[in-house]
């Protein structure tokens, strides 16, 4: 494969791919001690929890899609002869909004506690699984597991997902999480179900974490899943697409009312320092062949009549041969369904004739995670392999194509200087992308800038997991202030609509009318420009 940028090389992980044996669970392969569950329990039936969210008042920035871990899990447990059932807290009860008790500006969406116990003491489950995807929702988890216990205090309680992989410990202290699983979940979840019933011991679990009378442990997560055709599609007869048609999310554009979420790989093979996608899932690109693919997709068409997909792999381009093979088998199957990819795509491996065959096999927007339009940025401080002059050429190509795209940015990464952020401002503007999806840096658990805030004392309040909201501003470095980058951002998105109107006049007017009729709103905005010291309070405090 020809690519015109060092692709970052994938990591060997030990062990990848390879499951214990029956006999291996007695012992490790050292010879050490197993650990077995006192009093083993025969377990017949399993809940998979999403739970509600917290969000900012009369701006609902949560996503209600179908969700694909836990319904994975639930598909490998039935396989294994478990009876489950889902429960999808936050979309059961979207219509309902429960008031913060310590700041008016947020709500909680979803079931109430009291909601969520009538549903375990009705299914009465053996264990609970809840699944912990954000960080910023820590506070909504030891509610939940406490309404679980204060069902049933004998059910077992495991939480799982991208919060517990990079704060496992916090998770598991909570005295009504009785385990968790990090990472990549399918296999340990079910050698966990394992251990409950004394099969195999705790040590052979990997990404187990369990309580002590000495103290909580927590494996390793060493072990991958090589062959990804190997998992059964996801439960989507317990997930119950219907009632995510026609929800609106922030997450993606929606073009079509019938949609569906598909992953089709795993794994990343870049290094961004804000990302922690690679504790999930690891470095090593895995993929899931496209003959399996097309078999998810049929089904997914004639049995829910879904005429959109989104793509929400990390990378669904991260190998160009891949891509194509996949995109190939869409064009001649004929499945004629629209696609986008809301998470971003490898760039690294795009080329011009790989946007014509995306756009041939019915993709309908391209995300560009660029993250910064600064080269010396891009290279020293995101430490991503892009070349932006490429780039840029690919992005006059969708133009030429009609093909739509967006942008990704990240402002205010520690070493970047105003002047770095403006150059991304202008390499936005000049790709003919006047609204790009402009995130601040935040210092996610488990990234790389998380340790380099930390360590160089950059954090510019008391860290803490409430700060997490995407209007936080958590960073402060000698190259600029909080104060000074928030007025960055304002001034930045005062620009693209100056912008808009000299190279999209139509358009631009269109917004220009819409905001003459909202003369409130454009004084706040100018006053915050020019009095940026009193303005965007942190909501999560």
């Amino acid at each position: 494969m020809n690519n015109d940028l060092e692709i970052p090389s994938f990591e060997e992980v030990s062990g990848a791919g390879n499951s214990l044996s029956d006999d291996d669970t007695r012992s490790s392969s050292q010879g050490e001690h197993q650990t077995f569950i006192q009093n083993p329990t025969a377990i017949r039936k399993i809940l998979l929890l999403f739970p509600p969210a917290y969000t900012l008042k009369n701006k609902r920035d949560i996503n209600p899609l179908p969700p694909l871990g836990i319904g994975l899990l639930a598909a490998v447990a039935e396989k294994s002869g478990y009876e489950v059932k889902i429960l999808d807290c936050l979309v059961q009860g979207w219509d309902q909004e429960e008031p913060s008790q310590s700041n008016q500006e947020i709500v909680r969406v979803g079931l109430s506690d009291e909601q969520i116990q009538a549903e375990v003491r009705e299914f009465a489950p053996d264990v609970v699984g809840v699944s912990c995807m954000f960080s910023i929702q820590h506070k909504v988890y030891p509610r939940v597991f406490a309404a679980i216990k204060q069902a049933n205090p004998s059910v077992i309680t495991i939480g799982g997902g991208p919060h517990v992989t990079v704060c496992s410990e916090e998770v598991l202290a909570d005295q009504n999480c009785d385990y968790t699983i990090s990472g990549e979940g399918e296999n340990s979840f079910i050698d966990f179900l394992d251990t409950l019933q004394g099969k195999r011991g705790f040590e052979s679990v990997d990404g187990l974490g369990w309580k002590k009378s000495t103290g909580n442990t927590i494996n390793p997560k060493v072990k991958w899943i090589e062959d990804l055709d190997s998992l059964p599609f996801p439960a989507y007869h317990l997930i119950g697409l219907e009632k995510y048609f026609g929800l609106e999310a922030s997450h993606g554009i929606r073009h079509e009312e019938r949609f569906a979420p598909i992953v089709t790989s795993r794994g990343c093979p870049a290094k961004c320092t804000f990302c922690s996608a690679n504790k999930m899932f690891g470095y090593q690109f895995r993929t899931r062949t496209p003959k399996n693919i097309m078999k998810e997709l049929w089904f997914l068409k004639k049995t829910y009549g879904v005429k959109e997909i989104m793509f929400e792999d990390d990378n669904v381009t991260a190998n160009r041969k891949y891509a194509e093979e996949l995109f190939n088998t869409m064009i001649e199957e004929k499945i004629d369904l629209k696609w986008d990819t809301p998470n971003g795509v490898g760039l690294w491996t795009l080329t011009e004739e790989l946007l014509e065959l995306m756009q041939k096999a019915g993709c309908v927007r391209i995300n560009f995670p660029v993250e910064s339009g600064d080269q010396e940025v891009l290279k020293n401080i995101i430490k991503k392999p892009l070349d932006l002059q490429r780039v840029k050429n690919l992005l006059k190509h969708c133009q030429k194509i009609k093909l739509d795209y967006g942008l990704f940015l990240v402002i205010g990464m520690p070493g970047e200087k105003i002047s770095d952020i403006w150059t991304s401002f202008k390499f936005s503007a000049e790709a003919g992308c006047f609204s790009p999806h402009i995130s601040i840096a935040t210092p996610y658990p488990g990234t790389e800038l998380y340790e380099q805030c930390k360590n160089e004392d950059y954090f510019s309040r008391d860290y803490s997991l409430s700060d997490l909201f995407i209007s936080s501003f958590l960073i402060n470095t000698p190259d600029w202030s909080e104060t000074s980058l928030r007025k960055t951002l304002l001034m930045g998105k005062l620009y693209f609509k100056v912008q808009q109107l000299i190279h999209q006049p139509a358009e631009g007017f269109r917004t220009l009318l819409h905001y003459m009729g909202r003369p409130a709103f454009v004084f706040n905005y100018l006053k915050r420009i020019l009095m940026p010291g009193s303005i965007w309070r942190n909501p999560a405090n």
